[in-house]
């Protein structure tokens, strides 16, 4: 059988175009047409967008970081207040013990005294002689013994009282005068201050060690001090008028002007060494309370009112109560020169009763004020008015 060759190439031509079409409308192909018109296309952040972020950004890392030093900063303001509190508890605490142990004087009396002897005189005189004339002389020499005896006594009480300090009206502000600056003790134990200086004779047992450095000084073959239980103790600021004073200070450095003392002083070995002439100055050091103490007020009550000085010989005794009042150094001690100025204007502008504590002292050993009865009679009228 003959092949028509016009029909052979009829035939491939349609086969091919039939295979084309086929091609173009294969399932495949509209699958792979379909899934990507399926996909979407990412658009890239602007400028304006960045921009905007990096700066919402930065706000909130601001706004943490403030948050946080608010925090620290309260945090260390309540530090700091509890420190000066327990600084002021722990400085009015030791002064109160203080001032509970304080010494009273009580003179010696010799009215008893005086009464016997005068009742010896007067049991001699009723023994009697003989004649009226010889009882006379006893009589009239009776009552010159008596006399004498009596005045003597007298005037040995006065001169007494005189070389123990009482009774000196010209001397008896002297023993407050400068109390940071005097070393030499008092004529009679008690409490001696001003407004802003103390000075108590204070009743301490001594501790062992003590009496240990005594009798290892002994053995050294060195002047042991004598260890007794009367202590003559003053409290006073660092000033320029006590700068003369040595002040046992810590580690950390103290400016003149600032920190309270407490100076301790044996009163027997005190007192020999001012009456033998070798009473050495520098030798009555202090000791450094607390630094950051910068006000220090005494006031004294006598059972009817408050005064700023007491002198235990003008006033025959201690005062019954001794309000103290001590300030804290808002700086903390810190050198002035190391605060910023934000600090130091707040700390200028701060109210200073806030850095102020009081603690009113009742010493158990005192004995009120004796009213008279013109006292009564005007405090019973004030308080009815009139």
């Amino acid at each position: 059988m003959r092949c028509d060759p016009t029909a052979n190439t009829a035939t491939l031509a349609r086969n091919a175009s039939e295979g084309t079409d086929r091609g173009l409308h294969s399932p495949s192909l509209t699958r792979r047409a379909r899934v990507g018109k399926s996909v979407p296309r990412h658009r890239g952040v602007t400028l304006l967008e960045l921009m905007l972020a990096l700066a919402l950004t930065s706000l909130v890392i601001v706004v943490i970081g403030m948050a946080i030093d608010l925090h620290l900063n309260a945090l260390n303001i309540e530090r700091t207040n509890v420190q000066e509190t327990m600084v002021a508890r722990a400085v009015l605490r030791t002064m109160a013990n203080d001032l509970r142990n304080a010494v009273l004087y009580e003179p010696i009396d010799l009215s008893g005294v005086q009464e016997m002897v005068a009742g010896a005189d007067l049991d001699s005189m009723d023994l009697g002689g003989e004649t009226q004339e010889a009882t006379g002389d006893r009589e009239s020499t009776g009552d010159a013994g008596g006399s004498g005896d009596a005045s003597g006594m007298e005037e040995a009480d006065a001169m007494g009282m005189e070389e123990m300090g009482l009774g000196l009206d010209e001397t008896a502000l002297s023993n407050t005068a400068d109390i940071a600056g005097t070393l030499e003790p008092t004529g009679v134990p008690g409490l001696f201050g001003n407004q802003y200086e103390l000075q108590v004779d204070v009743s301490h047992l001594p501790r062992v060690d003590q009496y240990e450095a005594a009798l290892s000084a002994m053995a050294e073959g060195l002047t042991p001090d004598i260890v007794s239980d009367v202590k003559t103790v003053a409290y006073f600021l660092n000033t320029d008028e006590s700068s003369m004073v040595n002040v046992g200070m810590a580690d950390t450095p103290m400016a003149v002007g600032s920190g309270i003392v407490r100076r301790q002083m044996d009163r027997a070995m005190t007192s020999f060494s001012a009456q033998s002439g070798t009473l050495d100055p520098s030798s009555g050091g202090g000791d450094l309370l607390a630094p950051e103490v910068n006000y220090l007020e005494f006031r004294y009550f006598d059972g009817l009112e408050w005064q700023f000085e007491w002198d235990s010989e003008e006033m025959g005794g201690l005062p019954v109560a001794v309000e103290i009042t001590i300030g804290i150094d808002p700086t903390g001690g810190q050198d002035p020169g190391t605060l910023d100025a934000t600090e130091a204007n707040d700390l200028a502008m701060a109210d200073m009763s806030e850095f102020m504590y009081r603690l009113v002292v009742h010493l158990p050993a005192a004995q009120p004020t004796a009213l008279d009865e013109e006292s009564l009679d005007a405090g019973s009228m004030e308080g009815m008015g009139l």
